[in-house]
């Protein structure tokens, strides 16, 4: 049986998933993929998949997350990140609210 919501059978064609194919010809631009597609999944929900629906977008928000850390990784602005939080060459870490 698929995970509809984080592997859908009819994404995944040989070896390679739709969404990495995605990731690799969007570069940087895949965070802002990922957020469009969050916008759709929550605007759409109560009129047509529900619970499901949100669930997606919260699989499309944690891409967009991951892909704006690596970002920011290989911007310089950070340094490294542990466990989901980003941690700052100023000494910041995601959690330091005065940062933003």
């Amino acid at each position: 049986m698929s995970d509809r919501v984080n592997s859908p059978s009819h994404y995944n064609q040989g070896n390679v998933q739709c969404i990495d194919a995605i990731r690799s010809a969007l570069g940087p631009a895949f965070a802002d993929y990922c957020i469009g597609n969050v916008i759709k999944y929550v605007w759409r929900w109560k009129h047509k998949g529900g619970v499901e629906d949100l669930q997606k977008a919260m699989v499309y928000l944690s891409w967009a997350v991951g892909a704006g850390l690596e970002e920011e990784v290989q911007s310089g602005q950070m340094f490294g990140c542990k466990d989901g939080q980003g941690y700052y060459k100023d000494g910041s870490s995601d959690n330091n609210q005065d940062r933003r």
